[in-house]
């Protein structure tokens, strides 16, 4: 790893605050946006998402340590899951408002904390200032060809939007905009990696072991990562022909120390960091609702074209940056090898959650682009010269504060690294401009429509005033009965639970959603709304516009529905016996 100067952690820490900035600013448009009539709800990107997150902080605010579904009405026991979001919900108290602030301020904080991690995971491959700033940027800001997806038209290609629009997991951008337990996750899966690559288990699994608290699933990728590292340093002689250098080179092979030397401290990292990984795998297959909810959870894998426009434009410079770390930092390139060559397998393996396992590869595929990119065209320059190798990284040796100590900047005397500037600075310029329009449209339309009051992004008043008004009539816990819009929102503003209201929170959704909507239907028999009232343990009825889209069902018809509470289009009804 090249040395990081001071200067260089200021440019990164400036850097990051300005893209959080800039992050921020469709949330201070939505604040700035509200009116009589409309209440902003804190999220204009994975608003369903945003709503549960809150749920789970007010569940953190009112006393608990362990989580229960708020979104399902069925007899639960507390586990220990999402403890982020509780410990969040403890430092912010029961107002909503105040879960939203203190949300946001922990995506910017986590937010900044990773974008400082991914530099300094950058330089353990990139060697001089540039070439980080460089791979920061794209890391922070860049995503794939999805933009040109749509611009023609072929933003649903496979029955898919373009990857770089909504999985977090492949794009880091996405995480910065919306998701701070995700940043947090990340920090600890890059730093938990960083230690395994330097020889140190106990730091790793320690790293690893926080990052499971977490996110589990990125404890599950680190430990795949770093099998096929091992698997490839101790592939046997007669394999080595597969894995020769590109031009020709054998790796450099691992000795028998060395190999000893990382099965140990992978082993440690795993050890270290397994307990609670393997403790939630174990409560996923014994608890009955934590299966449902897992069946449910179904986040596959888009068509693999739609990972080639994500990711092309890195992977054509990243085989040329490939071959410059194998011949500098062989050691690196089997890590990264390793990685590239088990993502197919953890985006297509038989999981309902595939689209999670490309967790921070976005990260090593960008350093290697950035090397590609610093390297290809000095190696051009001169092809088929034999020290065109030690050529390749030639003008970071010219650089301001450039460290020149690290291997990949050694330079013969004289080379003329002024020739490839220009070519360089064009590339860098291009992958720039391939990169940003995803993450730039995002943003534009994140902002535009926290302009415009309207749900989902915002709430009609008379709704929270029906969540307002539950929220001090009801009992913490009780559970009601609403449209799937309704039920989205009122976890997030009410210590109630609601019947239905999120895709994989919502356990049996499928079963549910009809029943809901035979329930607001004139026609449906009188039995069956009293059987799922009492199936549903329901406590309370919730009539409004989206509710009365459903059906024409007249609520004050039927004796045990008692009208408690109205505010313009909504009114709230307490079961009676």
């Amino acid at each position: 790893m090249g040395k990081i100067a001071r200067g260089e952690w200021a440019w990164a820490a400036g850097f990051a605050a300005l893209v959080l900035a800039a992050t921020t600013l469709p949330y201070l448009v939505g604040g700035l946006s509200q009116t009589d009539g409309w209440r902003f709800g804190g999220f204009v990107l994975g608003v369903e998402d945003g709503n549960s997150y809150i749920a789970k902080m007010g569940q953190g605010a009112r006393g608990a340590w362990l989580f229960t579904l708020p979104y399902s009405s069925e007899p639960q026991r507390g586990v220990p899951l999402f403890e982020f979001h509780l410990l969040l919900g403890k430092l912010a108290g029961p107002e909503h408002d105040a879960q939203v602030w203190v949300y946001h301020l922990a995506r910017i904080l986590f937010g900044f904390a990773l974008l400082l991690v991914s530099y300094l995971f950058l330089s353990e491959f990139l060697p001089d200032v540039r070439s980080r700033r460089l791979g920061l940027v794209l890391v922070a800001v860049g995503g794939g060809l999805g933009w040109l997806l749509a611009l023609f038209g072929l933003d649903r290609l496979f029955g898919s939007l373009p990857v770089d629009f909504y999985s977090p997991e492949a794009y880091t951008f996405l995480i910065l905009y919306a998701l701070p337990h995700l940043a947090a996750a990340r920090c600890l899966f890059l730093l938990g990696l960083l230690a395994y690559l330097r020889g140190r288990g106990v730091v790793a699994g320690l790293a690893l072991l926080a990052a499971s608290l977490i996110q589990p699933l990125s404890v599950l990728v680190a430990w795949v990562v770093i099998g096929m590292d091992i698997g490839l340093a101790l592939l046997p002689a007669r394999l080595r022909h597969i894995a020769k250098h590109p031009l020709g080179r054998p790796y450099r092979e691992a000795s028998p120390w060395d190999a000893i030397r990382m099965s140990f401290a992978a082993l440690k990292t795993i050890s270290i960091s397994a307990p609670f990984v393997l403790y939630t795998l174990y409560l996923f297959s014994v608890d009955p609702l934590l299966k449902q909810w897992n069946a449910q959870n179904v986040l596959p894998s888009p068509h693999p074209l739609h990972y080639v426009f994500g990711y092309g434009v890195l992977a054509v410079f990243g085989v040329g940056g490939w071959r410059a770390l194998a011949r500098r930092k062989p050691e690196l390139a089997r890590f990264v090898a390793g990685w590239a060559l088990a993502v197919p397998f953890l985006l297509y393996a038989p999981l309902t959650t595939q689209r999670r396992l490309m967790e921070g590869f976005q990260l090593p595929l960008v350093a290697l682009a950035v090397l590609g990119i610093t390297n290809s065209v000095g190696s051009a320059r001169k092809r088929g010269a034999d020290r065109s190798d030690d050529r390749s990284d030639a003008f970071s040796r010219q650089l301001p504060g450039a460290d020149r100590s690290d291997d990949f900047s050694r330079q013969p005397p004289g080379a003329p690294d002024a020739q490839a500037a220009a070519p360089r600075q064009f590339h860098a310029l291009l992958i720039i401009i391939l990169s940003v329009p995803t993450s730039a449209i995002l943003l534009a339309g994140g902002i535009a429509a926290a302009r415009a009051p309207a749900e989902p992004l915002f709430h009609p008043a008379d709704q929270l005033a029906a969540l307002d008004w539950l929220s001090h009539h009801a009992q913490p816990g009780e559970v009601v009965l609403s449209s799937f819009e309704t039920g989205n929102a009122l976890p997030a503003y009410t210590p109630l639970v609601a019947y239905i209201g999120h895709g994989p929170e919502s356990v049996f959704l499928a079963q549910k959603l009809p029943r809901v909507a035979a329930f607001y239907r004139r026609s449906t028999h009188a039995a069956d709304r009293r059987r799922l009232l009492d199936d549903g343990r329901i406590a309370f009825v919730i009539f409004g516009p989206h509710e009365r889209a459903l059906g024409d069902f007249d609520l004050n018809s039927v004796d045990y529905l008692r009208g408690r509470f109205t505010s313009g289009d909504y009114a709230v009804y307490e079961v009676t016996p």
